[in-house]
This record gives C-alpha cells, structure tokens and sequence, in this order.
C-alpha cells in the first residue's frame, strides 16, 4: 500500500512540473544571437551575493571532509553531508 502511495505521489509532482514554464524577457527578445540575450538577461537579473537566504538544517546532520593530493599533485577536498548518526543507547539497567 505504501509503495502505491508514492507513486501516486511521484506521478502528481511530475504532472505539476509538468506545467511550469520559463518566462520570456520582452526587453531581450530583440536579441537573436544567444550569447548577447543570456547577457542581457543577466544584466537584468538579481545581482550577485545579493540572495541571503540560507537552509537551514532540519536537525542534526552529519558531514565529513577530506583534504589530500591527488597524483597529478593537484590539491582536492571532498566532503559529505547526510543525516546525523543514530547514538548507540546504553543497555537498560534493571
């Protein structure tokens, strides 16, 4: 019953995705050639840094890093970020 569930669910999103369309600038639809309307576009966007909204976590959340060298000498970093881990509960003392 559950898995009938969410594909009902998933089948909705994709319906309602479905219908979301992108919006036309009409002060750069004059532009013809790609690269001048996607500038055009951004001239008139938000600025950079200018979004201060932030996630924030629902919960705990665990992360890792990992700095190293690859072999061509290159520096990489590496992280993950997933759900907090469960504490192991100490046994029930009767």
């Amino acid at each position: 019953m559950g898995s009938m569930r969410a594909i009902g669910v998933a089948a909705l999103i994709a319906l309602s995705v479905g219908r979301a369309r992108a919006q036309d600038n009409p002060a750069c639809a004059k532009f013809e050639e790609p690269l001048a309307y996607n500038q055009c576009l951004a001239g008139l966007g938000p600025k950079a840094h200018a979004t201060h909204a932030v996630a924030e976590p629902a919960g705990r959340v665990h992360t890792t890093l990992q700095v190293g060298r690859a072999r061509n000498g290159r520096m990489f970093a590496e992280f993950t970020v997933g759900p907090a881990r469960k504490k192991k509960r100490p046994p029930n003392e009767e």
